[in-house]
């Protein structure tokens, strides 16, 4: 089966996706430029193995869909909704060339998850 008919089906029936606006940030685009130039000039002092990146992602539950399936009409936006803090972060470590990774770290808040209690 193909998605044609689903197309067709949302286009008679008027139906598209609108995002849902929440928390945002304000960040200066020349900024952001500014400072990535002067991180890449001093790390040139630096061997590749010696350069590690450290970043952290997250597992959340209950959360609301981004987007929703509604009945096209100008000017709708679906407001913002306070989001679930119930999650598991994970960091990850490793360098620049790969040939070191530190072992995955769970960060939490509680001495036992409540994603791990059940």
């Amino acid at each position: 089966l193909s998605s044609s008919w689903l197309q067709r089906f949302k286009e008679h029936w008027s139906i598209g996706r609108l995002k849902r606006h929440g928390e945002a940030g304000d960040v200066d685009p020349k900024v952001v430029q500014e400072e990535r130039e002067r991180l890449q000039r001093k790390l040139l002092s630096y061997r590749v193995p010696d350069i590690w990146n450290c970043d952290e992602s997250g597992l959340q539950f209950n959360k609301q869909p981004a987007y929703s399936n509604v009945k096209k009409d100008d000017g709708k936006v679906l407001a913002g909704v306070k989001l679930d803090k119930v999650r598991i972060t994970t960091f990850y470590t490793v360098n620049a060339d790969g040939s070191e990774k530190l072992k995955l770290t769970v960060i939490g808040q509680a001495k036992t998850l409540h994603a791990f209690r059940r």
